[in-house]
C-alpha cells in the first residue's frame, strides 16, 4: 500500500513518499497492522523504559497508601452493592482503554518524530500526558475495585488488616484528583489536538494516509472514555458518607497537581534535550520563550484546579 513517511524531528512538516506491503488483520471492524521486525525491535526497547516507569508508579502508590490511615470505617451497606458492579465496569473500560493504547498503537516509520521521541527519551511513553494519566487511572480503578470488594466481605472490619481500610480511604480521598485529570485530559486533547490543524496534518492525517483508518476513533475513545466515568465516580459511585470523611482540604491537592504539572514539564524537556522533539507539536511555539512557557503552564494548572474543584465539589453533592 502506498504510505507518506516524515523524514524530520521536531514538527517538521517534510514528507517522502514510500511503497511497501503492509500486512493487516482485523481488529474489530477495522484493519490493523502486523509490525515488522524491526518496529518490534524498537518498540521492545521504549517498553523496556515505559515499564520501569510504571514500577515507579505501583511503588509510588503503594507508599502513598501505606501512610493514609486506617481508622474504622461504616459497615458496608448492602443495598449499595450496584455501586461495587459499576466500579467494577469503570475497572474494565480503564484496563481496556490501556490495552488499546500499549497493544493496539500505530507502528511508526523511520524518521517518524514519535519514534525519534520514544527512542532517545528517557521515560518511554510517559513522554505522553495521556499515558501518565491512563496508567494512574488504571492503577486507581483496580485499586478501587480491590477496596470496595474488601469492604463488602468485610475485611476492613478486621483489626489486623489494617491495608484494607487504607486502600479504602486512600481511592475515597485520590478520586476527585483522578476526576480531575481524566476532564482535563479530554479537554486539552480536544483543544490541543483534535481541533488543531497541525496536530491533524502531523498525526491524524499521516496514519489515515498510511491507511489506519481506526486511529482517528481510537485516539478519540482512549482521550474521551474517563470523562463520563469520572463524573459518575464523584456524583453517583462514591459513597457520599466515607467521601466527605476521607476527602482531604482541598489545597492539599491543589499543591499536588501544582508540583505534579511542574514535574511532566521538566520531563519534557529533558527528553527534548535528548531527542529535539517534543510529544505534542504545539509545544514548540509554547516552549519558544520562558515567557510563554510560564503563562501556558500556569494557565494549565489554574484550568486543571478548576476542573478537579468542580469535581470535588460533586463528590459533596448528595444525590
Amino acid at each position: 500500500m502506498g504510505a507518506r513517511k516524515r523524514v524530520g524531528k521536531g514538527g517538521d512538516e517534510a514528507t517522502s513518499d514510500i511503497t511497501r506491503e503492509v500486512k493487516m488483520e482485523r481488529f474489530g471492524p477495522w484493519n490493523y497492522p502486523v509490525w515488522e521486525d524491526w518496529q518490534l525491535e524498537w518498540a521492545r526497547s521504549v517498553a523496556l523504559k515505559t515499564l520501569m516507569w510504571m514500577l515507579a508508579y505501583v511503588a509510588l502508590f503503594a507508599w502513598v497508601i501505606s501512610e493514609h490511615n486506617d481508622e474504622a470505617v461504616e459497615p458496608f451497606n448492602a443495598d449499595e452493592m450496584w455501586r461495587v458492579y459499576m466500579t467494577g465496569g469503570c475497572a474494565v473500560l480503564s484496563w481496556f482503554t490501556l490495552y488499546t493504547d500499549l497493544m493496539k498503537a500505530t507502528p511508526p516509520e523511520r524518521g517518524d518524530f514519535k519514534m525519534t521521541l520514544l527512542e532517545n527519551n528517557v521515560n518511554g511513553h510517559y513522554s505522553y500526558l495521556t499515558f501518565h494519566i491512563m496508567w494512574l487511572t488504571f492503577l486507581y480503578w483496580t485499586t478501587c475495585l480491590v477496596a470496595e470488594i474488601a469492604w463488602v466481605w468485610g475485611v476492613t472490619h478486621h483489626e489486623d488488616i489494617a491495608w484494607a481500610r487504607k486502600v479504602l480511604r486512600f481511592c475515597y480521598a485520590s478520586s476527585s484528583v483522578v476526576a480531575g485529570l481524566g476532564v482535563t485530559l479530554a479537554v486539552l486533547f480536544l483543544k490541543f489536538n483534535w481541533f488543531e490543524p497541525k496536530w491533524r496534518k502531523e498525526v491524524l492525517e499521516l496514519y489515515e494516509k498510511r491507511g489506519f483508518n481506526f486511529f482517528g476513533p481510537l485516539i478519540l475513545f482512549n482521550h474521551l472514555s474517563q470523562t463520563p466515568i469520572a463524573m459518575l465516580d464523584m456524583y453517583l459511585i462514591k459513597n457520599k458518607t466515607l467521601y466527605a470523611i476521607t476527602s482531604p482540604e482541598f489545597v492539599t491537592l491543589a499543591v499536588f497537581l501544582a508540583c505534579y504539572g511542574i514535574f511532566y514539564i521538566s520531563l519534557t524537556h529533558v527528553n527534548f534535550r535528548m531527542s529535539n522533539t517534543y510529544p505534542y507539536p504545539f509545544f514548540h511555539a509554547v516552549f519558544a520563550s520562558w515567557k510563554s512557557e510560564v503563562i501556558f503552564v500556569s494557565v494549565i494548572i489554574v484550568f486543571l484546579n478548576m476542573v478537579t474543584a468542580g469535581m470535588y465539589s460533586l463528590g459533596h453533592v448528595t444525590s
